[in-house]
């Protein structure tokens, strides 16, 4: 190569022609922008479903969705069996109503059968936990429901203060609740004796899935009488059985998770909890019955009942209008007897635990993000333009229904070991199924729209400089 051939230099560009970047790196910035738009419009289509089912929830057909999702994890709960179940029910069905002998007469459960059943259970070798009569006892205005209650309550103290028993008695009461504590059993030296017998009243449409653990009630008034260091604290009868509160969650769940709620309505406030009623086919089974001619002497062994460190609770499971319904089993009433039985359960088994609203909107956050996360990663380090259509239309298809068939699958296997209460798992399910066809659809709908308008918006122009032209 001659000097000549190093000075020819290259000959210049077409008129209008300009440097540009590599095709390549120009299609890969496209292709970001796409992603991370589409990545931005599928969070917003989140929030907005998201909102959409917090509306959802608070309508009927909402409730209703939830409730068969708590009745399907209360199936999955693990029951006890006959040798481990820690509380037994003794029907007083059989025993009938007599009229008190008080200055109101009224029908009342015979006392005296009643102290006999109390006075039977208590044997040296075979001593339960504690035993609570699901009988109201609450005094009227007029004095004591019978006339032999008295002598119940000074009985029940005496074998609850006795050093060589130590037994907690409890019994009912309830429409006495307003009248204060001292007037609770009419005397404030019985007020020990006392717990709560309400079961709370479930909303339109959903079954009883909480009980009290027990219930503030705000009496005082000038009208009404109380005494110093009253505080209208009256443990529910589950509670006050066990004497043990709900268990606390973590400290590092506290902000998504809660073992109990606050519910107040009108001058009663109740700190409550759900209740696991997986025992309650075996409580309810063939509960042993006490009647006027019943062999108490013989009754444990009849029936082979070993009490030691068991709940007792003594109350009627047939022909009563204390009945309820429970989740699972919309179809059959229990009587509140079996229902104060599984709180019992609940607080010396195994509590259960249910999201905040905090914890459901970050779960139903997190599971949607996670899904368009993963899509994004695959849309950012993918260099085939040809699967873009595959990452942004089939693959949110593909993890949507992978994540919501594990939460649906996850939720009901874990149930039984973590006692975790997910009751709108699935709703949350069916939201993550239908997020991309939502939002597929609504991205067409959005161009055809926009196309229509631009179409009417440029007619006029198109027609108005033809005719310009043709002047």
């Amino acid at each position: 190569m001659t000097a000549d051939d190093k000075n020819v230099t290259p000959p210049p560009s077409p008129a209008g022609d300009t440097p540009s970047h590599p095709p390549d790196a120009s299609n890969a910035r496209a292709r970001t922008h796409r992603a991370l738009l589409s990545f931005f419009v599928s969070v917003a289509f989140t929030l907005v479903l998201v909102a959409l089912k917090t509306k959802f929830e608070g309508t009927f057909f909402g409730q209703q969705v939830e409730e068969m999702s708590y009745a399907v994890l209360q199936h999955h709960l693990t029951p006890p069996t006959a040798d481990n179940l820690s509380v037994i029910v003794l029907d007083i069905s059989g025993i009938p109503m007599t009229v008190a002998s008080s200055l109101q007469p009224d029908k009342v459960t015979d006392r005296t059968q009643l102290s006999k059943i109390v006075s039977s259970l208590i044997t040296e070798d075979d001593k339960p936990m504690a035993i609570g009569l699901d009988v109201d006892f609450s005094p009227s205005a007029h004095g004591y429901a019978d006339a032999a209650d008295e002598q119940i309550f000074k009985d029940f103290l005496k074998i609850q203060n006795d050093n060589d028993n130590k037994l907690p008695i409890r019994v009912g009461v309830n429409s006495s609740l307003g009248l204060g504590p001292g007037k609770w059993l009419l005397n404030p030296d019985y007020l020990t004796l006392a717990s709560c017998v309400v079961v709370p009243t479930p909303e339109r449409g959903q079954s009883t899935r909480y009980m009290p653990e027990a219930l503030d009630v705000d009496y005082r008034s000038p009208m009404v009488p109380y005494y110093a260091g009253e505080t209208g604290h009256c443990p529910a009868m589950g509670f006050a059985l066990v004497q043990a509160s709900v268990p606390d969650v973590a400290s590092w769940a506290k902000p998504f998770l809660q073992s109990t709620v606050q519910k107040s309505g009108g001058p009663i406030s109740k700190n409550e909890f759900l209740v696991d009623y997986s025992p309650l086919d075996l409580l309810s089974a063939s509960p042993p019955e006490i009647d006027p001619q019943t062999d108490l002497s013989n009754f444990k062994s009849q029936h082979h009942l070993k009490l030691a460190k068991k709940v007792v609770l003594i109350g009627r499971t047939k022909n009563t209008s204390d009945t309820f319904t429970v989740p699972g089993r919309p179809e059959t009433p229990y009587a509140g007897v079996f229902l104060h039985a599984c709180a019992a359960y609940t607080l010396l088994e195994r509590p259960l635990y249910q999201l905040k609203e905090g914890g459901r909107l970050l779960v139903d956050l997190a599971l949607s993000l996670g899904i368009f996360g993963i899509v994004l990663a695959f849309r950012l380090r993918s260099r085939q333009p040809a699967a873009e259509a595959f990452f942004e239309h089939r693959l949110p298809e593909l993890l949507a229904v992978t994540v919501a068939i594990t939460v649906f699958a996850l939720e009901l296997w874990l149930v039984p070991i973590t006692h975790f209460m997910w009751d709108d798992f699935i709703l949350v399910s069916l939201v993550l199924l239908a997020h991309s066809p939502i939002e597929h659809t609504s991205r067409r709908g959005y161009s055809w729209l926009a196309g229509r308008v631009t179409s009417w918006w440029d007619s006029p122009v198109s027609s108005s400089d033809s005719n310009s032209e043709g002047e």
